[in-house]
């Protein structure tokens, strides 16, 4: 296929995908705008939690410790893939993390 061809050929994609858009937003248009299952909009806004509802809140050691391999922590399977070279964009893992570790006051020695 030589260049003329390839853009031809392109352009008759293009112009395809072109009018293909138009025919689906015109189809989306007319879709209901309530999704089946899903919880109106007036009623989002007006939702409370009952009274005396509690909150709580979790975290995973390997988020907020840092310390991997300090004071006889065992590798974990996350320290393991983390330190997998390839396996993290940039190569970042939870070895420092939030560093709860150190910046915790220790009061204790288990």
């Amino acid at each position: 296929m030589d260049r003329r061809q390839f853009l031809n050929s392109s352009l008759i994609a293009a112009g395809g995908a072109i009018l293909s858009g138009r025919r689906f937003a015109a189809e989306a248009s007319a879709l209901p705008q309530q999704v089946p299952g899903g919880i109106p909009s007036s009623e989002i806004s007006t939702a409370r939690f009952p009274s005396g509802f509690l909150w709580g809140m979790a975290t995973a050691c390997y988020q907020v410790e840092g310390a991997w391999n300090l004071d006889g922590k065992g590798e974990s399977i996350w320290d393991r893939f983390s330190h997998t070279v390839g396996k993290i964009k940039g190569g970042a893992t939870g070895d420092v993390a939030c560093d709860q570790y150190h910046l915790t006051r220790k009061t204790s020695r288990f």
